[in-house]
């Protein structure tokens, strides 16, 4: 399953997204919901490659739209909270393995981060690369914990990524990859390669120029 559903820009920055799926069933889940007076952006990668992983993938969405209508949260952290929350105690979820990354968008360029179990957050000026790794356990584990969130301004043609586990594992392949290669032959990459595992990758970028 690849589910992604962004628009091109929110605010005052530009967002590109790109997914490639490797088989039937589990998949990357890549969403946006506005909140009160700020925006989400979420990935999550799903584990496993079955129905029933698919299954538990649309369960995940349902889950996710009630958060961002119902529960009002404060922000990214607030938000993966909640959902781990209701992932530990749904016996419907009992079988759901899952990483995810937020990034809360706001007005001047600021993001806020959180993370639950997956791939660090992926900021570059230029050549310059600074990782922010998740601070909270994966969904599906017997006990939720509070994400701890990071604060970024990005200021015009600065980038965040994230991205599934398909696309970079470890911490050197990843300061290599997003310090040597340019947007648009990381996103060429993720569409031309063969796919052992989905794959999916998601750029913001303040843009010069907004009010806001």
């Amino acid at each position: 399953m690849m589910d992604m559903h962004v628009p091109r820009q929110i605010r005052s920055f530009e967002i590109k997204a790109q997914s490639k799926p490797s088989g039937v069933g589990g998949g990357d889940v890549v969403r946006h919901y506005s909140i009160a007076d700020w925006d989400l952006i979420i990935l999550v990668d799903i584990a496993g490659h079955d129905e029933t992983s698919s299954y538990l993938a649309q369960g995940l969405l349902g889950l996710m739209g009630g958060v961002s209508r119902y529960s009002r949260p404060s922000g990214p952290a607030d938000f993966l909270f909640a959902v781990a929350e209701t992932v530990c105690s749904d016996p419907a979820f009992a079988a759901t393995q899952a990483s995810a990354v937020a990034l809360g968008l706001y007005d001047h360029g600021i993001v806020r981060i959180a993370g639950a179990g997956h791939p660090p957050v992926v900021e570059r000026k230029g050549s310059a690369v600074t990782l922010y790794p998740s601070q909270a356990p994966m969904f599906g584990l017997p006990v939720a914990a509070p994400a701890q969130e990071t604060v970024v301004t990005l200021d015009p043609g600065h980038q965040l990524f994230i991205f599934s586990d398909g696309v970079a594992e470890s911490e050197a392949d990843i300061r290599r990859i997003f310090a040597e290669t340019r947007s648009v032959n990381l996103f060429d990459t993720i569409v031309s390669e063969t796919a052992t595992d989905d794959r999916s990758l998601v750029m913001v970028e303040r843009v010069s120029g907004h009010p806001l």
